[in-house]
């Protein structure tokens, strides 16, 4: 047993490891976030509820972009939006992911998401590539600079 297995098999929560794969997105480490997801669904979790977990980390990401551009302090973002129990840890971290981004960055992000939401419901693709390609188009509209 070495470290690595150890973190493979440890998924510590599906939205965690959303967060983990957002953040290795952002910081344009494509490759080992594919690594995650590989991982994520070689423990069988669904397709779709990756997604939604992705999705929830990008609307995290946008909720707290357009907060700090509205004046708004975390803890406002975090009533508006009923964020509970540790949500200063939360946005706080998410606070500086959302900073590399613009308002259209992140909402191009959201677009691919609902995209692959859609895709994975609706479509006879395989789900695996599906969601590689949206990493890669995540990555690619988080390096928009238009």
């Amino acid at each position: 047993m070495t470290a690595d297995m150890i973190q493979q098999l440890g998924t510590v929560t599906l939205d965690a490891d959303t967060f983990e794969m957002v953040e290795l997105v952002v910081s344009g480490r494509i490759e080992q976030a594919q690594k995650r997801l590989k991982t994520l669904l070689e423990l069988q979790n669904d397709p779709i509820m990756i997604t939604g977990a992705l999705i929830g980390n990008y609307l995290d990401l946008y909720r707290v972009l357009q907060g700090r551009r509205s004046r708004r302090s975390l803890a406002d973002v975090a009533k508006d939006f009923g964020y509970g129990g540790k949500w200063s840890y939360r946005l706080g971290k998410t606070e500086k992911t959302a900073s590399r981004f613009k308002r259209h960055q992140l909402e191009q992000c959201l677009c691919i998401l609902q995209k692959l939401d859609l895709d994975l419901k609706g479509s006879k693709l395989d789900a695996d590539l599906l969601m590689q390609k949206a990493l890669c188009e995540l990555a690619l509209a988080g390096r928009s600079s238009c």
